[in-house]
């Protein structure tokens, strides 16, 4: 039987999600721990052992991905290797919700591309998409709620979709964004004259009422939960206020920006293209609010790239751009019209074809020449991080306290012993000026034997404040990138 155009495009969907969203992942699952993400598993496996967030160990993230890691490490043992297998089904699911909201707001070509070019940039080695983060989940939810409020289009649904978004908001602050989305969603109608009656007006009220509600049930549990633990004031104060006080400064660093766009030209730029041309009909009165909502969805979210620009800070805006690059991508020639696009009237579409083709090379050369220069060593720096925790293990009692420095929390993870002070980064210790004194007097108070550096940020060394440290230990051995000081005397 001779395979028709959209059953090929059907099954060529079929596989190339397969391969993305479950095959690739393995490539990963053996990659060294980052520190972000060994914190969070190193705090969820803390939390199962009693210990209390915010009061105990400090970080300026809101409570998800902890809990989240806890919960994981609850039913199936401490494992880093259980907790990127929910990470990898997490991406997975975002995935399909991508391609289920792609196909019922525009149709199944777009939600098909979408999808695919969503799993291309969350799994790209510059977007980071791999490691444990709070952005897949934030996504997630966010995504959730998003896909409800669409699918079902009805007041009852509403409570639950601000639910997800503030599911969405606990495990990182800019889930709030979602909520302030969909909010400008329904305002969208007031560009429409004829919407422009108390009867509208009354129901954009009410559906945001309900959303609101559903946004502050988790928001509420959470305060009482701490409450009930005696740590709201750190809670909020880590969770949110911690980011308006001036102690989290902004950075803008062209050269980050630029890798990861640089990486994935082949969303960015057909995105770019359908941003254009969306305000545009905007100008000329065209309202297509599915298309505005999707702009809206990228600038918002695309806003908090001024503040920092890591690589996994565009896990966020990956599903606004996929769409957005799909709405163009899939309007080009194709492969069904092949031989329209080299007739003789067809130079347009050649170049075309063949600047999409461009685009797609450079996305595939770049993200295997980046995987090339830094993955070569990523299955050793794991080795490095076991053997250095294999090491502290077989050198120190279980009850005895290490110091990672200047933040490799992996260390802690692996070997199941606990740092000195409660900030595993450094950087956000809440009294700065005063961190040499308590780090100096809870090394002294829990006689702390090991000190493990990284020596790829060694750079603390030169750092006076760090000299007290220096006189007292000695460097007993290197493992890799760890330099391993024992406490003299």
């Amino acid at each position: 039987m001779k395979l028709g155009y959209n059953d090929a495009i059907r099954y060529l969907f079929i596989v190339s999600f397969i391969l993305l969203a479950l095959i690739l992942p393995i490539h990963y699952i053996n990659g060294f721990l980052s520190p972000d993400e060994s914190g969070f598993m190193f705090i969820g496996d803390s939390i199962n052992h009693g210990s209390i967030l915010y009061k105990d160990f400090i970080d300026i993230k809101p409570p998800g991905i902890f809990y989240l890691n806890a919960l994981i490490f609850f039913f199936f043992g401490k494992s880093f290797y259980a907790s990127r297998i929910v990470l990898y089904i997490t991406n997975a699911l975002s995935a399909l919700i991508i391609y289920f909201l792609g196909k019922d707001l525009w149709d199944k070509h777009i939600g098909q591309l979408s999808s695919i070019l969503f799993l291309i940039g969350v799994y790209n080695p510059l977007i980071e998409g791999y490691f444990v983060l709070t952005e897949p989940y934030m996504v997630f939810f966010g995504l959730l709620g998003i896909f409800v409020f669409f699918k079902f289009r009805d007041w009852r649904y509403l409570v639950p979709v601000g639910f997800f978004f503030g599911i969405a908001t606990l495990f990182k602050q800019p889930g709030i964004l979602f909520y302030m989305l969909i909010l400008i969603y329904s305002f969208l109608g007031l560009l429409n004259k004829g919407n422009r009656n108390k009867v509208f007006l009354y129901e954009i009220l009410k559906s945001s009422l309900l959303i609101s509600i559903g946004f502050l049930i988790p928001i509420f549990i959470t305060v009482v939960f701490f409450y009930r633990e005696g740590v709201l004031h750190d809670f909020i104060y880590w969770s949110f206020l911690y980011f308006i006080s001036g102690k989290y400064g902004t950075s803008f660093d062209t050269t980050s920006l630029f890798q990861p766009i640089n990486s994935l030209v082949i969303i960015w730029i057909p995105a770019l293209i359908s941003v254009a041309i969306i305000i545009y009909d905007l100008v000329m009165k065209k309202i297509q609010y599915n298309n505005l909502m999707v702009v809206c969805w990228l600038l918002l979210f695309g806003y908090t790239l001024t503040t920092r620009q890591f690589g996994h800070y565009f896990i966020q805006i990956l599903p606004p751009a996929c769409i957005l690059a799909s709405i163009t991508l899939t309007r080009l020639p194709n492969l069904k019209n092949i031989k329209e696009i080299f007739s003789k009237n067809g130079a347009a579409k050649i170049f075309i074809f063949i600047f999409v083709i461009l685009l797609v090379s450079h996305t595939i050369l770049w993200s295997i020449f980046y995987d090339q220069l830094t993955g070569s060593d990523r299955d050793l720096v794991l080795e490095n991080q076991i053997e250095t925790s294999n090491f502290i293990i077989s050198h120190t009692e279980p009850n005895q306290r290490i110091f990672s420095v200047p933040f490799d929390p992996s260390i802690y993870l692996l070997s199941g012993r606990y740092p000195p002070i409660k900030y595993l980064d450094l950087g956000i210790q809440q009294t700065p000026g005063n961190e040499q004194d308590d780090i100096i007097s809870q090394l002294h108070k829990n006689n702390v034997p090991y000190i493990i550096v990284n020596t790829k940020s060694k750079d603390w060394l030169t750092q006076n404040r760090y000299q007290f440290i220096i006189k007292n230990y000695a460097n007993e051995k290197t493992i890799g990138i760890y330099d391993i000081y024992k406490k003299v005397g």
